[in-house]
């Protein structure tokens, strides 16, 4: 074991034995970003994520979690979830790389531009699109889980009934 490791090794595990839930949160998320093989811009874009939760739960954030975080990113010897010969388009500066999620599960990824509001393909032509090993996919809950924002077409409605107020207006 690397002397990083076994510095970490005192973080993984609580006094008691029990795994310890902070530092699993940010190694899954770095692990999450090694998986699906993303670029050093959406490592950035995981990492705000996560500090951003953090801070939303007022716990303070120590240099062993952003350790975990990275030491996920190495991947701690695992395959990545992604086609071997992928690589992840990168945005021309001013564009945004923007997920889209479809009924059934599909993303597909296009880059789009923060003030004309337009798609890159629309111009230039369909992105190449993630090609994922069997039994691999990126879908709704690991977007949300790595707090990158997405894109979807449909949406649900539900009917209620209307409640009855016990209020009047007043005159």
């Amino acid at each position: 074991m690397g002397r990083e490791k076994q510095w970490l090794k005192q973080y993984v595990e609580t006094d008691d034995g029990y795994p310890n839930m902070d530092f699993e949160d940010w190694y899954q998320k770095g692990l999450f970003c090694h998986y699906f093989k993303f670029p050093s811009y959406l490592y950035r874009v995981v990492f705000s994520g996560v500090v951003s939760e953090w801070k939303t739960r007022s716990k303070p954030i120590r240099m062993w979690h952003i350790r975990a975080f990275v030491l996920g990113l190495s991947g701690d010897g695992r395959k990545c979830g992604v086609e071997d010969d992928y690589h992840w388009p990168i945005p021309p500066k001013g564009w945004d790389l923007m997920f889209t999620l479809f009924e059934g599960g599909c993303i597909e990824i296009d880059f789009a531009h923060p003030v004309s509001r337009i798609f890159w393909s629309e111009d230039n032509g369909e992105l190449e699109q993630p090609r994922f090993k069997e039994g691999c996919t990126l879908d709704q809950h690991h977007l949300e889980e790595l707090g990158i924002r997405y894109l979807t077409p449909f949406y649900t409605a539900a009917i209620t009934q209307v409640k009855t107020t016990h209020l009047s207006s007043v005159k």
